[in-house]
């Protein structure tokens, strides 16, 4: 009976043991499934913000294109959206918001987002600063001896030598050499021979009998050449780009208003005060195939691309060149064909050229309806990007 007992007694040592182990190994095992839970779950977390990282960049890339692209709006330029998706049947969703803080420098802030029962379950913010580079407000067809009273907000090229004493808050390009008189707050590029805005030559017969916007032909209003223009032009359901089209040369003088395009093959003289010119969306505000005088004592404001074939010239009131107390403003860019800016060096004048280029972008369309695009910047970089 002995033998028995001592049988039954190993028999249940031996199952005791089994247990333990078993136990032993369940307790390891669920340590290892509950540390892989939350590895997977760690896992599962950083593929989202990987995910949301990326749509947060999608999204400035977003920003960057449209605002290169200011045709596509409405407004002056994007400012942004809410709930905008790459894929239409995902959950992640992303916003943009844009604000223009200078000329050619835009702050952008974009967050992207995972929803789940309309919570945010994920999410990831980045701000950033955005500058259009080269971003051109005036550009010479000749070398330039600067007027003192000019302040040009933007790049500037000159095609030829840059001289004399005005600022330029922005980057100014040469084909030949910059003088150290030139107050430049940006970077000084000289020898540029290959320019990197073309010249928007934009034909005045495009203008003259007729144009178009997508298929469809609108007239122009005709100016009379033979008197001086005082008045208020708008867009009409006929003429919805507000295009003005004098066939000769036009002296503009005081308490005119054109809220559209002048075109004037000719000479076109600025003799008054209280003179706007403000284009439409993607249409140009001003082409002249002569010269810009401005007659002293003038005061004038316009508002998108001006484009002048010969030259602006200061003139005083008997004709003679020079000018004093002309006030003169461009928001938006000047692109001079053949020469440059002259006979305004006197201190009593005030010109401004201000870079905007949404205002200066153009899009015209043929009459096969087909669109064709300039913009007087060249490309956009970003500066400065960090979450917040």
């Amino acid at each position: 009976m002995n033998t028995v007992k001592r049988k039954h007694n190993k028999s249940g040592v031996v199952l005791l043991v089994i247990l333990f182990i078993v136990m032993t190994v369940t307790v390891v095992s669920l340590g290892f499934i509950a540390r892989s839970d939350v590895e997977l779950s760690c896992g599962v977390n950083m593929a989202m913000k990987g995910q949301m990282d990326y749509l947060a960049q999608s999204g400035l890339e977003h920003a960057r294109g449209i605002i290169l692209n200011p045709q596509d709006v409405n407004d002056d330029y994007w400012k942004g959206d809410t709930q905008l998706q790459l894929d239409n049947g995902s959950d992640d969703y992303y916003d943009v918001s844009i604000l223009r803080t200078d000329n050619c420098d835009y702050q952008i802030q974009g967050q992207a987002y995972r929803l789940q029962n309309s919570q945010q379950i994920s999410s990831s913010k980045l701000q950033a600063n955005l500058r259009l580079d080269p971003c051109i407000a005036l550009r010479t067809g000749d070398s330039w001896f600067s007027e003192t009273g000019l302040i040009v907000n933007g790049d500037v090229y000159v095609k030829g030598q840059l001289a004399g004493n005005a600022t330029i808050n922005g980057d100014a390009f040469a084909k030949d050499s910059i003088d150290n008189t030139v107050n430049i707050t940006g970077s000084e590029n000289e020898n540029v021979a290959v320019e990197t805005i073309p010249f928007p030559d934009l034909d005045y017969a495009d203008f003259k009998d007729s144009y178009y916007i997508g298929s469809d032909s609108y007239s122009p209003y005709p100016i009379d050449n033979s008197i001086t223009f005082a008045g208020d032009t708008w867009p009409t359901a006929g003429n919805p780009a507000g295009i003005c089209y004098c066939d000769g040369d036009l002296v503009i003088g005081s308490d005119t208003t054109i809220l559209g395009t002048l075109v004037v093959k000719g000479d076109l003289t600025i003799d008054g005060t209280n003179i706007q010119i403000s284009a439409t969306k993607n249409f140009p505000a001003l082409i002249v195939t002569g010269k810009l005088e401005l007659v002293s004592g003038s005061q004038s404001n316009i508002y998108g691309l001006v484009q002048i074939k010969d030259s602006i010239q200061g003139v005083n009131g008997f004709g003679g060149t020079g000018a004093a107390n002309v006030s003169f403003t461009v928001n938006g860019s000047v692109f001079i064909n053949d020469n440059n800016i002259d006979g305004l060096s006197d201190w009593t004048n005030v010109l401004r050229i201000n870079a905007y280029p949404d205002k200066t972008a153009i899009q015209l369309w043929d009459s096969g309806g087909t669109p064709s695009r300039w913009s007087c910047v060249g490309g956009a970089f970003y500066k400065g990007i960090e979450r917040y």
